[in-house]
């Protein structure tokens, strides 16, 4: 089955295009490489052996996504995780998010629903719970108002696909990321606070860190986590790395750069 992966290069995508690989798929990649590098398909060739097809075009330009899929005509599936993503940019530039995640999006699946061209994940965020009531949250966690521009583009983004799936043959995921970290292999779990993560890097570099403790950054939420009951029964899934290994593989990464 080909699948495409938009934002394939980035952080979570390209670990997925990897996962897609090693399971039998054929995942084509096309991101604007607005956050990534075009080497990260070098990379992936190296950890699976497969180099992905890839393509540099911006979801808002409705002109190349539609000759992509011209090009492409047997693409069964898509999973969607291009998108801006910082928080605090998000509040110092609303429009650049609304503009990237939300008109992006709709071009995305005007041409799957023209072409018929119907699973479809899409890679959300927990900041659609907003300042949860109760932690840890669960997929029945209310929906409360986003504190950022960036979460209130994931709750349009899942919005559309509730309306849109109701006059369409769509069917599809939401998948409500927390923090991911760490490098190939990685596994996340409950978050950790900030002096954890520090406490852990320290440990595992040998490296001392400098940092200075301020005030908490425009449109974050305090504190949240998820219960992930229901992917250890459903899905048979578990976190298998700790915060040291996060840490670890992490810095590993990044002394390769």
């Amino acid at each position: 089955m080909k699948v495409l992966v938009t934002g394939g290069t980035g952080y979570i995508g390209s670990h997925t295009v990897v996962e897609l690989q090693n399971n039998g798929y054929h995942p084509v990649i096309i991101d604007n490489l607005s956050n990534s590098n075009a080497n990260v398909v070098e990379r992936i060739e190296k950890i699976s052996g497969k180099k992905p097809d890839f393509e540099k075009i911006d979801l808002c330009d409705s002109e190349s996504l539609k000759k992509f899929f011209d090009n492409q005509k047997d693409i069964e599936s898509v999973i969607h995780f291009a998108a801006f993503k910082a928080v605090g940019e998000s509040v110092n530039d609303p429009l650049k998010y609304y503009k990237n995640n939300v008109d992006g999006m709709i071009n995305l699946l005007k041409e799957l629903t023209e072409r018929g061209i119907n699973n479809f994940v899409y890679s959300s965020s927990c900041t659609v719970y907003g300042e949860a009531d109760k932690l840890p949250v669960t997929e029945d966690s209310p929906i409360k108002k986003a504190e950022s521009p960036y979460g209130f583009t994931k709750q349009i983004g899942e919005q559309i696909l509730f309306d849109l799936s109701k006059v369409s043959g769509l069917n599809t995921i939401i998948l409500r990321y927390f923090n991911p970290t760490g490098a190939h292999n990685l596994g996340t779990g409950k978050g950790n606070s900030v002096m954890e993560v520090i406490n852990s890097f320290e440990e595992v570099s040998g490296l001392k860190l400098k940092f200075r403790i301020g005030p908490r950054r425009s449109g974050d939420v305090v504190s949240i986590y998820s219960d992930t009951k229901k992917a250890n029964e459903l899905l048979n899934w578990k976190a298998e790395r700790d915060l040291n290994n996060m840490m670890l593989t992490s810095w590993n990464w990044e002394k390769t750069l």
